[in-house]
């Protein structure tokens, strides 16, 4: 068993709309509902914690009431991500916790349970798919390629144990360090490396407006 958060306290403004990109309506409904439904059809899943910004919150709330589900909890978001994790995993119970992004709405429920799967034996666990353009890294001056055999892009949702994740986010906080995503305070803070779960490229978030466009025709083909 696990509980999930689902986060969508962000802005998004990259996408050029004028109000946070998980509440853009396809079919008439906010496209963050899709993978919340995932969640709360999986009976592994006992809890789903929303982290949404305090002045949207009235906003999601109203989104979700139809759903009439026992399972949904709701939490204000923080000044940044990594504070938005940790108002949500305070509000978990289960040990094993999954933390995604709101802005990855094609995400599929054989992912989120390879994941959960993946968590019964070990203490981090996040999806990625392997790198599959070139890429060159600028710094200081000096260009250099990078070895894409050996380069994963990161997605959500990413697996790790409830009281770790604090502890983690607890010693972050005392170094002011931020990360960039969830796993990575884990393995900075208590050397507790991911598993990697291959995930899907259909995974994609959100991000500009032709990923919306991008939403728009595959949701629509479903």
């Amino acid at each position: 068993m696990f509980d999930a958060i689902l986060l969508i306290a962000g802005r998004g403004e990259r996408t050029r709309l004028p109000y946070n990109k998980v509440f853009y309506k396809i079919d008439g409904q906010p496209v963050f509902l899709r993978p919340l439904k995932k969640f709360l059809e999986l009976d592994e899943c006992e809890r789903v914690v929303i982290v949404a910004a305090q002045d949207e919150m009235a906003l999601a709330k109203e989104a979700v009431q139809f759903l009439n589900s026992p399972k949904i909890i709701f939490v204000s978001g923080g000044e940044r991500r990594q504070d938005s994790v940790e108002n949500g995993m305070r509000m978990c119970v289960n040990e094993v916790v999954l933390i995604h992004d709101g802005a990855r709405i094609m995400i599929e429920k054989p992912y989120i349970m390879a994941v959960s799967e993946t968590m019964k034996a070990f203490h981090s666990a996040a999806l990625a798919v392997r790198v599959t353009d070139t890429i060159r890294e600028m710094k200081d001056g000096k260009m250099r390629m990078l070895d894409r055999d050996g380069l994963y892009a990161m997605q959500t949702p990413q697996g790790v144990r409830r009281n770790e994740y604090l502890r983690a986010a607890a010693l972050a906080q005392n170094d002011h360090y931020f990360g960039t995503d969830d796993v990575e305070l884990i393995e900075k803070y208590l050397s507790i490396p991911p598993v990697l779960v291959e995930g899907s490229y259909d995974n994609f978030k959100v991000t500009n407006i032709s990923d919306i466009r991008r939403l728009e025709a595959v949701m629509e083909g479903e």
